[in-house]
C-alpha cells in the first residue's frame, strides 16, 4: 500500500537520457539503443489465469524502469509503448485522489493518537482526554485505510497491470523504430521470447489525436 500510495502521489516520474534524432549518425544511434535497449525483465505469473506480467524492465545502460512513463522519452509518441505508457498514467491518476484522501486521513488519525498518548502519559487532569483521543484517532486512521485501499487496489489493478506489460513488452520495437535502427545493433534483449509474440499481451489502446 505504501509503494502505491508513493506512485501515486509522488513527484512527476523522471525520462531517460536524450535519444538521437534518426537523422544523427548511426555510431550514435547504435550506442543509445545499446544503453536503452532492454537487457532484463522480471515476471510474475497469475496461477489463476496463466497470465504474465512484466514488472520492471532492466536497460542496457543498468537504469531499472518499474513506471513505463519513464519511457516516453525513448519512443516516438504515436508507439505501442508511448499509448501503453500513457494508459498507465491515466490509471494512476484515478488512484491518486483516494490515496490522497487516505493519507491525510490516517495521518490525521495517527496525530491524534500520538497527542493522545502523550496526554496520557502525562498523568494529570488531562488523563482521561487523552485517552478519548487515542481511541477517537485509532478509529479516523482505521477509517483512512479504505480510501487507501481502493487507491492501492486500482493503482496495482488489472488495468495498470495490463499496460505496464504492454509497454514493457513493446518497448524495444517502438525503440528500434524511435531510433531507426535494428536488431543488428549488436543484440536483442535475453528476454524477447518472453515478451513478443505472445498471445497474453494485449493490444495497443487505441490512437488519440
Amino acid at each position: 500500500m505504501l509503494a502505491a500510495l508513493g506512485m501515486g502521489c509522488g513527484p512527476a516520474h523522471m525520462g531517460l537520457r536524450p535519444v538521437p534524432e534518426k537523422t544523427a549518425p548511426l555510431a550514435d544511434r547504435q550506442r543509445a539503443f545499446q544503453d536503452l535497449r532492454p537487457v532484463h525483465s522480471s515476471r510474475d505469473e497469475s496461477g489463476s489465469t496463466g497470465r504474465r506480467s512484466l514488472t520492471w524492465l532492466e536497460l542496457g545502460d543498468g537504469t531499472r524502469v518499474e513506471d513505463p512513463q519513464v519511457l516516453l522519452t525513448a519512443v516516438d509518441p504515436s508507439s505501442p509503448t508511448a499509448r501503453y505508457a500513457r494508459s498507465y498514467g491515466e490509471v494512476l491518476a484515478k488512484a491518486r485522489p483516494w490515496l490522497g484522501v487516505g493519507a491525510t486521513v490516517v495521518g490525521t488519525g495517527a496525530g491524534m493518537m500520538i497527542y493522545g498518548l502523550g496526554a496520557f502519559a502525562s498523568h494529570d487532569r488531562y488523563s482521561n482526554a487523552g485517552l478519548l483521543s487515542f481511541v477517537v484517532g485509532a478509529g479516523v486512521a482505521l477509517l483512512g485505510l479504505i480510501p487507501s485501499v481502493v487507491g492501492a487496489a486500482i493503482a496495482n489493478g488489472a488495468s495498470a497491470d495490463k499496460a505496464r506489460t504492454g509497454a514493457f513488452a513493446s518497448y524495444q520495437q517502438s525503440l528500434e523504430q524511435r531510433l531507426d535502427v535494428d536488431d543488428t545493433a549488436d543484440g536483442r534483449t535475453t528476454d524477447d521470447e518472453d515478451v513478443e509474440g505472445r498471445s497474453d499481451v494485449p493490444s495497443p489502446p487505441s490512437r488519440r489525436d
